[in-house]
């Protein structure tokens, strides 16, 4: 659906065959599929993480800038482009270039900024440079957000979820994935070799898995993570 949607939308803009619609219209709707399909890739890992897409995305909302029609909400659309650029860059490697623009959105001036999620992100960023303590430091911030937006026990706590704001027509599509608060702080204190707040960090992790989402993925992953530090401990029967 995307497909035909993106290129019916790269058709009207080609031939400047929209009627009833402006040109800024087309572009600001282009660049929001744009980059669900670029978020799209960046989840299911395929190569490139979606950058092809994403960029795409850029392109066309830096148009919309450019047009006297447009208003804030372009401009907060292109730094959450610019985040979700990062998290693929994340993805090749690049975590050091994509710091900036993951800060620049923390920063943004607006109260509907995603902050827990984006501090989530931003820790897991720091983790991947090796800054440990203040991985653990952003995620034990991002709880502290995160209890207060959705609740202690909420999913967002535990695992992934899509966050980051896209306006299309009039509604609201969710497409960013994160990383969670408990396993952050988890990997953190783990790299930290702080073995039994990892442990409680995961445990806390799990139990939301498994009220909420049993048989996902991450919640198996999880359940690895625990094993790992009960064979550290020479526990193998209970890590098996």
């Amino acid at each position: 659906m995307l497909d035909t949607a993106c290129e019916i939308l790269e058709r009207a803009a080609t031939h400047q065959e929209h009627p009833g619609y402006y040109r800024i219209y087309i572009d600001r709707l282009a660049a929001d599929l744009y980059q669900i399909r670029g978020s799209i890739e960046y989840e299911s890992d395929q190569p490139g993480h979606g950058m092809s897409w994403l960029t795409t995305s850029k392109h066309l909302r830096q148009l919309v800038i450019e047009n006297e029609q447009s208003n804030e909400d372009d401009h907060y659309e292109l730094t959450v482009t610019n985040a979700n650029i990062a998290l693929a860059m994340t993805a090749d490697n690049q975590a050091q270039k994509a710091l900036p623009w993951i800060e620049e959105l923390l920063n943004y001036p607006a109260e509907y900024v995603s902050r827990d999620i984006w501090t989530a992100n931003l820790s897991n960023l720091y983790w991947l440079l090796g800054d440990y303590k203040k991985s653990l430091a952003t995620s034990q911030e991002s709880f502290e957000l995160t209890a207060k937006a959705h609740g202690i026990d909420s999913l967002r706590m535990a695992t992934y979820v899509y966050i980051s704001k896209v306006l299309v027509t009039d509604r609201e599509l969710t497409i960013c994935p994160h990383d969670s608060v408990h396993f952050n702080t988890g990997n953190a204190h783990l790299s930290l070799g702080q073995t039994d707040e990892a442990f409680e960090s995961f445990s806390a992790c799990l139990r939301i898995c498994l009220s909420k989402m049993p048989h996902h993925y991450k919640t198996g992953f999880t359940y690895h993570k625990l094993g790992v530090i009960m064979m550290g401990r020479g526990d193998f029967e209970s890590s098996a």
